[in-house]
């Protein structure tokens, strides 16, 4: 026999009630390495693009101020907005690159997690600042986990620039001999290779963090059996107490179903499994309609019901199946049903004239056999 999971270990997968609640509190499944993979990449791609326009702008700001060195005032107030000016300059050159950082940023966190807008993160908590707590999330196998994948990241980054730098290290020496635009011509090539090879390294860690942090948080949403149960009865209630809720109910509607019994105008039955009882309004009525039906123990009370009042019993097995099967209560009988039931109907109207018949012979006949008698 294998063995069953316990009753609280959490060994069922989050229900969808539990992801909802973890959303608004802003826990989610978030990579900072997917973060950092996109912002790297589209700083590269920034640099590889905007690099002539930043390089002509730096350049023709520098030429502007040592072009006329005696037109700049170097007293107090003048520095100070020299300063100013050549801060908000840099601002402007840099300007569309920052802006690419931060789309990217955002992107990604848009990507990893979708559009989430919640102040739980922010509300004061105990455990944040409680030593004992600090301690434990110090030590605890995630941040060994973070600690691990660090020293990973740092070394891969570190054994790529070293092999790159030191297989390009000979065109620096041969650069050397040359221009300076010559350096450094050699110099922002090998940053751009050495840039594309830590791209790679901090890329493949991303792929891996981010399967790694969706496999935790999965593992931190998991569940108990007894959770799962707890959360159903919270949204759909104790088990017995609806069960309970639809036997009234079905007692209710066999109560209201009785009573429209008496309205019939003719029962037909099975003789004793099946019982539908029929009314029909030519005024207000298209076709018959079954105002009643059951079987077993319900069929047996409609038919008790229909002798107390009074309502014709028409034993006919197929017919009484097949209205049983076909037609829910309050509504018209089939077409295909209209011949069977015409013939009943016919037959309950010729008994009821037969009787009117026979209760005003009846009447007349008293007084005289009280007269002879």
């Amino acid at each position: 026999m294998p063995d069953t999971p316990e009753y609280g270990e959490r060994t069922e997968p989050a229900t969808p009630r539990k992801r909802e609640e973890a959303r608004k509190k802003g826990q989610v499944s978030r990579s900072p390495e997917v973060n950092y993979a996109l912002i790297l990449l589209c700083s590269i791609l920034g640099l590889y693009f905007m690099s002539e326009y930043i390089f002509e702008r730096i350049c023709r700001t520098l030429v502007h101020y040592l072009q006329n060195p005696l037109a700049v005032d170097l007293s107090r107030p003048g520095a100070m907005a020299l300063m100013l000016r050549l801060s908000w300059e840099t601002i402007l050159i840099f300007l569309p690159f920052s802006i690419l950082i931060v789309l990217a940023g955002l992107t990604s966190n848009l990507l990893q997690v979708g559009f989430m807008m919640t102040g739980e993160p922010l509300v004061p908590k105990w455990d944040r600042i409680n030593p004992i707590s600090g301690l434990s999330r110090v030590f605890s196998w995630r941040s060994l986990a973070e600690l691990f994948k660090s020293l990973a990241k740092i070394t891969a980054i570190s054994i790529v620039c070293y092999i790159t730098l030191k297989a390009h290290l000979p065109r620096f020496f041969d650069a050397s001999y040359s221009s300076t635009a010559g350096i450094l011509l050699v110099f922002g090539e090998v940053l751009y290779i050495l840039a594309l090879r830590c791209l790679l390294v901090v890329l493949l860690i991303a792929l891996v963090d981010f399967a790694f942090q969706r496999w935790q948080f999965e593992r931190s949403l998991r569940m108990s059996v007894q959770e799962v149960k707890e959360e159903m009865k919270e949204m759909y209630g104790d088990p017995m107490i609806k069960a309970r809720v639809r036997q009234i109910q079905r007692q209710m509607a066999q109560r209201r179903m009785m009573a429209k019994v008496p309205e019939a105008e003719v029962v037909v039955t099975n003789p004793t499994h099946y019982a539908v009882a029929l009314a029909y309004d030519r005024a207000v009525m298209l076709a018959p309609t079954v105002l009643a039906k059951g079987r077993g123990i319900i069929a047996q009370r409609i038919r008790q019901i229909a002798e107390e009042s009074g309502i014709p019993i028409v034993e006919d097995p197929e017919l009484a199946r097949a209205l049983y099967h076909s037609v829910e209560i309050g509504m018209r009988i089939p077409e295909v049903l209209y011949q069977a039931v015409a013939r009943v109907l016919a037959y309950v109207y010729r008994m009821r004239e037969r009787h009117k018949r026979r209760l005003p012979a009846r009447k007349a006949s008293a007084p005289l056999v009280g007269a002879s008698g």
